[in-house]
């Protein structure tokens, strides 16, 4: 994440304009952040700042709920799992891909 690099501070330092700052930042290609990057970013510096008791840093970032849509099931072909159930060496493994 680079935060402290990225902001140039300690993190105690960090103030929310520098909270706010880093979460803009694009990919070092110029793209935005995926929006699932974006809001683990945000998750893991709101679970950071509490545990620095420096919640009022980041009282402002709100977790958004992300659209999970994708059904898990359209990656492999029902032939494919039984070819993944058979390369299981244990029935825990087995059990663990079949009920997906």
């Amino acid at each position: 994440m680079n935060f402290v690099i990225k902001i140039n501070k300690e993190f105690d330092e960090a103030t929310k304009k520098d909270i706010n700052y880093f979460l803009g930042i694009p990919k070092p290609n110029g793209e935005p952040l995926k929006q699932t990057t974006h809001e683990s970013y945000k998750t893991y510096l709101i679970s950071f700042y509490k545990w620095l008791g420096r919640e009022e840093a980041i009282k402002h970032l709100k977790i958004n709920q992300l659209d999970d849509n994708f059904d898990y099931r359209q990656i492999w072909t029902p032939d494919e799992v039984k070819q993944l159930i058979k390369q299981c060496d244990s029935s825990r493994d087995r059990a663990m891909i079949a009920i997906q």
